[in-house]
């Protein structure tokens, strides 16, 4: 006797076809693709697809996450530490250690996606003009459809 429940979950799984699965499982091609239609395997599939599509996106957007925090985390140590070092003299701010404390605090800006005022304001007048743009653009569209042959072709 066929294990209809098993060749149903292995065709929800994905990667295989009723042909193999016929072949596989010793049932005729027919039949199965028959059971498959009446208990609409091809949506169960879709939906197991759109599960582990749901579940892969969190698992990624969690890991994307957590190495986010870590970064803040590390920047904010790393802040802390340079600010402790110039406050009790273990870093000096002459010269090249100048040098080294602004680009870390720079890199530190960066990995924190702290603005200045200056950027924000250019950000907001860069959308701004995009807004004014794509409704000049919206208010200016027009189509044209051209159809070649004459009145005589669709008139047949």
């Amino acid at each position: 006797m066929a294990d209809w429940k098993k060749m149903k979950a292995e065709y929800a799984r994905g990667g295989t076809s009723y042909k193999k699965l016929a072949q596989k499982y010793g049932v005729s091609f027919s039949t199965l693709r028959h059971v498959a239609v009446r208990e609409k395997w091809t949506d169960l599939k879709h939906k197991t697809s759109e599960k582990m599509d749901m579940k892969l996106a969190e698992s990624i957007a969690k890991r994307e996450s957590e190495r986010s925090n870590m970064f803040q985390d590390i920047a904010d140590k790393l802040l802390r530490m340079i600010s402790q070092g110039i406050d009790d003299g273990t870093i000096q701010v002459t010269g090249r250690g100048y040098r080294d404390i602004t680009g870390a605090l720079k890199d530190l800006k960066e990995i924190k996606g702290v603005k200045t005022d200056l950027e924000l304001r250019e950000t907001i007048a860069r959308i701004e003009n995009l807004e004014r743009t794509a409704k000049a653009d919206e208010n200016n569209a027009s189509v044209t459809v051209t159809i070649e042959g004459g009145d005589a072709e669709w008139s047949k």
